[in-house]
């Protein structure tokens, strides 16, 4: 397991960290309390708090992430924000793609002044590629005839990788550089 030292990842989050002491002034309303943090043995929450890098006792809440200066998008990875919104903001760790924009809308004011922009596209295409979100479609009446209601849910069990083999625009067309032998790069650059 990575050592916990109070700050995201770079991998997640570049340079920017968290103070997960009780003082600090993003941590209110946990949705994941202290004691529960604290005798914690679900497997999916380990992984979250590994990945942010942060202690284990460490409430999960949307809140760890900083609030960006006013007009500017969060720093934090979408699929990080995702990940944490779908398994803090639910206590059936499930939420509809509504409910993750109505989340995210709710704590950053970026996302609420662009309400349709292309960052829904971004969790969209996201929640679709990525193996770790799963899609779980619930039926109120079993003899109805509609589709019920989709959730995405996020089960680590799936790997961190892609849901699918992503093929390639022009699949019989290889970029230049990707078809030629490192001998032949230094004579394209030479053909002068």
């Amino acid at each position: 397991m990575a050592e916990h030292t109070g700050g995201l990842t770079e991998e997640f989050s570049g340079e920017h960290t968290i103070d997960p002491s009780p003082t600090h002034p993003n941590l209110t309303n946990p949705t994941l309390d202290l004691s529960t943090a604290l005798n914690n043995t679900d497997p999916t929450t380990t992984y979250l708090l590994t990945r942010l890098n942060l202690p284990p006792t460490t409430p999960l809440t949307l809140a760890l992430f900083p609030l960006p200066p006013a007009g500017e998008k969060p720093t934090a990875p979408l699929i990080a924000l995702v990940q944490v919104t779908i398994w803090c903001s639910s206590s059936e760790r499930r939420l509809t793609l509504q409910g993750i924009y109505d989340a995210l809308m709710g704590r950053f004011v970026w996302y609420r002044e662009n309400p349709d922009g292309a960052w829904t596209r971004s969790i969209r295409h996201l929640l679709s590629l990525k193996a770790m979100f799963v899609k779980v479609q619930l039926h109120s009446n079993p003899e109805s005839t509609s589709q019920g209601t989709t959730y995405w849910t996020f089960d680590i069990s799936q790997g961190e990788g892609d849901k699918r083999v992503r093929q390639r625009l022009y699949p019989g067309r290889a970029p230049v550089l990707e078809a030629a032998g490192e001998s032949d790069v230094a004579e394209l650059g030479d053909s002068d």
